[in-house]
């Protein structure tokens, strides 16, 4: 039966009825009064806090950078913010109930996604690149971490997923790769590229049990190209260069640009060390085809080196010594050729590096010293200066013909140190034998091409002048056909300046170059040397004495002094006096003289005058 209470009861609030049917007392019941209405205060504070947590939380949702989506533990959608529809394109509404696979850009395989989704399943979240398509079917790189939602049963109801584009980040990543690895003027790959797709061929070829090449190639001449059309155009050139690189070798080879003018080709597999000749071939027929820069053609050539694996060498620092060694000896076998490497390449380049190692130690130990071939007036056989020639005793070799270490030491450079060493010596030990009470004499010194180019040489030759007080009226240059005619106008420039310090000039081994009679009467020279070639056989071949006749003739009438060189006979110095030729030296006359002996002949000399 229920329980309701009489009439006669008092009338009490529910709490109160409670307390009431509960049984306990008044004071009790009071303090449950308190503790209840604290309770319902407690708790409408909490309410609006989690109300404010809430509208946080969405204030976060909708204004986040990044994309937020919200979807059910099938992978559908059931909320994405404007990040969100602002990265992929697709708004909010077009979202709701689709499945994620709407954003599937088939970069990633089946796979991908079950170990996404079982890490998810086991750590509670997944982090990593993924890329997906957009509405308008851009694929797009995302920075995604997603994690999984669960309820006081620990079952998956959610999935809550936070992805940014990447696309900034990559295009610079990309930006900084090519830089890594490719050549920013022509796209090539660059020496870092290089040497990989070497090392990679390189592994392949021994794998495959193959052959392989390597060909450097160095453009001829390019620096012309460069010193009168501009740097600009010299680029173009470059540019152009790669592209028709490019065509000459199919897309399993490579071609690099190492710097400068210099590009390599990696030759992937061929049969024999002939495909290689026949893609240099073809790439001297390519480059041999004039270039168009800014409306004018051009033309340039090339000179290749071809090295083969593995005959010539199993390592990627060998094989591009090797090239090296080829494409240079391609250079001096005349330019716009290929050279295979060989041993006895190998044996130069060795021979050349020992020389240039004895050479920079000949500097130290003292070796070099001065022979002096003396000069004599043809018609009266007097003494009139001489040319000073550099001579090298090698403690172990001994003495070293000029004509073996000066190449050597034109290409290392080191002509330069021993060219400023014969000036400053011939001009100290001349005007010591002036003050030994001798005679001083003219002394005529060979300048090399390399010297010609110093921008310093001006100050270099007055200061050996200042320091030795040697007469510059009584010095003379002597510089040879092909030096003067490498860079004419700057030439000219530079000897009018050496000729306003009151230093003589002379053409050395005349008839030999190639000058012509119109940059000769621009050069302000003082004398004509004629090449002993013409004068050895002057006296039986018709040819070398018309040789002789006109060179002679044509100095007279430029106002030019007249030298001939390697006088050897009475009869050529006689041939010699009958076409008016001025001065000569010779083996005649008298061989190069050592220090010693020089000084004897000028004190005895000096001597038969008094």
């Amino acid at each position: 039966m229920a329980f309701t209470p009489s009439a006669e009861m008092p009338k009490t609030n529910p709490i109160e009825h409670q307390t009431f049917f509960l049984g306990v007392s008044e004071q009790e019941a009071s303090y449950l009064k308190d503790v209840n209405t604290l309770n319902s205060v407690e708790s409408a504070r909490a309410t609006t806090k989690i109300g404010e947590s809430l509208r946080l939380a969405t204030k976060i949702f909708e204004s986040s950078n990044e994309a937020v989506v919200i979807t059910t533990s099938h992978h559908k959608f059931i909320d994405v913010n404007p990040a969100f529809s602002q990265i992929t394109g697709y708004d909010k509404a077009e979202m709701l109930h689709q499945p994620t696979f709407i954003l599937n850009s088939h970069h990633h395989d089946q796979r991908f996604y079950l170990s996404l989704h079982r890490k998810l399943l086991k750590f509670g979240e997944w982090r990593g690149e993924v890329w997906i398509k957009c509405k308008n079917n851009n694929v797009l790189p995302l920075q995604l971490s997603v994690y999984s939602v669960r309820d006081d049963n620990n079952v998956i109801t959610h999935f809550i997923g936070i992805f940014s584009d990447m696309s900034a980040h990559k295009s610079t990543e990309n930006e900084l790769s090519k830089l890594a690895h490719y050549d920013p003027l022509t796209g090539l790959s660059n020496r870092a590229q290089f040497v990989e797709h070497l090392k990679f061929t390189l592994d392949m070829a021994k794998r495959n049990h193959q052959q392989s090449a390597l060909m450097l190639l160095d453009l001829d001449r390019f620096k012309l190209v460069n010193d009168t059309l501009g740097h600009q155009l010299g680029d173009e050139l470059l540019i152009q260069v790669a592209r028709r690189l490019k065509q000459c070798v199919r897309e399993l080879d490579t071609v690099s640009r190492l710097g400068g003018d210099e590009f390599t080709v990696i030759l992937g597999t061929i049969q024999s060390s002939e495909n290689a000749a026949s893609v240099a071939t073809k790439i001297l027929v390519a480059l041999n085809a004039p270039f168009v820069l800014s409306e004018r053609e051009v033309f340039v050539s090339v000179s290749i080196g071809i090295t083969v694996f593995p005959v010539d060498g199993d390592s990627v620092n060998l094989l591009i010594k090797n090239a090296d060694t080829a494409m240079y000896h391609a250079k001096e076998s005349g330019r716009n050729n290929y050279q295979y490497f060989s041993d006895t390449m190998n044996n130069k380049m060795i021979d050349e590096l020992e020389m240039e190692t004895n050479l920079r130690q000949a500097f130290k130990n003292g070796e070099f010293s001065l022979n002096y071939q003396p000069q004599f007036a043809l018609k009266t056989k007097k003494l009139i200066g001489a040319e000073v020639l550099v001579r090298w005793n090698h403690p172990t070799l001994g003495w070293i013909s000029p004509a073996v270490f000066i190449p050597y030491a034109e290409k290392s450079n080191l002509i330069i140190a021993l060219g400023e060493w014969v000036l400053r010596t011939a001009c100290t030990q001349a005007v010591s034998w002036q003050q030994s009470g001798l005679k001083l004499q003219p002394m005529s010194v060979n300048l090399s091409g390399m010297q010609l180019k110093q921008p310093d040489l001006l100050y270099k030759v007055a200061q050996i002048l200042d320091e030795t007080q040697f007469p510059a009226h009584l010095l003379e240059l002597e510089l040879t056909e092909g030096v003067l005619m490498a860079n004419v106008e700057e030439t000219i420039t530079t000897l009018n300046k050496i000729k306003d310090m009151g230093i003589r000039l002379s053409i050395d081994d005349f008839g030999t170059g190639y000058s012509s009679l119109s940059y000769l009467k621009r050069f302000p020279i003082d004398t004509l040397k004629i090449d002993q070639s013409f004068i050895r056989e002057i006296t039986t071949s018709s040819d070398d004495s018309a040789i002789a006749s006109t060179i002679i003739a044509m100095a007279h009438n430029l106002r030019l002094n007249v030298i001939a060189e390697g006088v050897e006979t009475i009869e050529q110095a006689n041939i010699l006096l009958d076409k008016e030729c001025d001065d000569v030296q010779g083996y005649f006359f008298s061989r190069p003289l050592c220090e010693s002996d020089f000084c004897q002949l000028l004190t005895k000399l000096q001597a038969d005058i008094t």
